[in-house]
């Protein structure tokens, strides 16, 4: 599964039980981009944008709580790219 499809599903299956689990996979995934060198983490914050997106349009109530608890690292990477700048964090 690439990291833009694990994340969409991530933010599809997010509850108020999954919430810390799905934080937690959310920051593996950014680590796990960091250390490869065929991926960016700011490809995993566009596919974070996008995924941000999608439960705006679909009016996902765990989106914010899912943002509010990312690392530093991950905000900083999701706000300093293009299409960040109209999410802010």
């Amino acid at each position: 599964m690439s990291f833009k499809q694990q994340i969409t599903a991530i933010f599809q299956h997010t509850d108020q039980l999954s919430l810390p689990f799905c934080q937690l996979k959310l920051q593996h995934l950014f680590i796990m981009s960091a250390a490869d060198a065929s991926d960016s983490p700011e490809s995993i914050a566009t596919a974070l944008i996008d995924a941000l997106e999608t439960a705006l349009g679909q009016d996902h109530p765990y989106w914010l709580d899912l943002v509010s608890g990312l690392d530093t690292g991950l905000k900083n990477a999701v706000s300093s790219s293009p299409s960040g700048m109209i999410i802010t964090i």
